[in-house]
């Protein structure tokens, strides 16, 4: 009787237990709630913090795509410059 009073008596290992995990498991404030809630929250501020910088990102992209765009003509008309400059001053066979 001994052993089965330690586990089953009020006070017990096994209602001690009982309450420590009805108080974990508690949906609204216990412990995994909280713990859940917290880290659903991390979730949602990195998932922002991610979509941000992935415009950030866009932006940077197109940018560059522009000012590249914009060297290869310039680049192209100095080519040109270039091919005409060097037909001027080319002597005459």
């Amino acid at each position: 009787a001994g052993v089965s009073d330690l586990f089953n008596a009020e006070g017990g290992v096994a209602a001690s237990m009982y309450d420590y995990l009805d108080e974990v498991t508690d949906t609204i404030s216990g412990s995994i709630a909280s713990r859940t809630k917290g880290l659903t929250s991390i979730v949602t501020k990195l998932s922002d913090e991610i979509e941000r910088a992935e415009a950030r990102l866009e932006e940077r992209e197109e940018d560059l795509i522009a000012q590249f765009a914009k060297l290869e003509s310039i680049l192209s008309s100095y080519s040109t410059q270039a091919s005409y400059l060097s037909s001027i001053l080319s002597p005459s066979e």
